[in-house]
């Protein structure tokens, strides 16, 4: 019952790092953007307007609307709109330890994402 839910924690880094791999190939490429999640939660309709723009699409203020999606990787919770104190969910739901190795083990990745890791 808890191995399902650590595994899918080492398997979400994992993914973490070759996707910040793919970012360093692509960043600076005309039709390579990254949006940074905890942009998306705290200033919505910036980042919003900003992705429409990037994509070619007209903005909609339904856009600034969404309706309950996908559950958290990390907490399995589903909750609707942008509330910014869900890019700090993970602070509550891993060990210092956990925390400690993962900033450890990614701390490259974070880093080409423009993070500061620290610990």
């Amino acid at each position: 019952e808890v191995f399902l839910p650590v595994m899918y924690r080492y398997f979400s880094v994992f993914q973490y790092i070759l996707d910040s791999y793919v970012h360093s190939r692509f960043d600076g490429l005309q039709n390579y953007r990254l949006f940074l999640y905890e942009d998306l939660l705290t200033k919505p309709d910036k980042v919003i307007r900003e992705l429409c723009v990037f994509c070619g699409l007209d903005f909609d203020e339904s856009m600034l609307s969404p309706s309950a999606g996908q559950a958290s990787s990390i907490t399995g919770q589903k909750s609707g709109g942008f509330d910014p104190s869900r890019s700090e969910g993970w602070r509550k739901t891993l060990s210092p330890f956990e925390s400690k190795l993962i900033r450890y083990v990614a701390r490259s990745s974070m880093r080409r994402f423009g993070y500061t890791p620290r610990g």
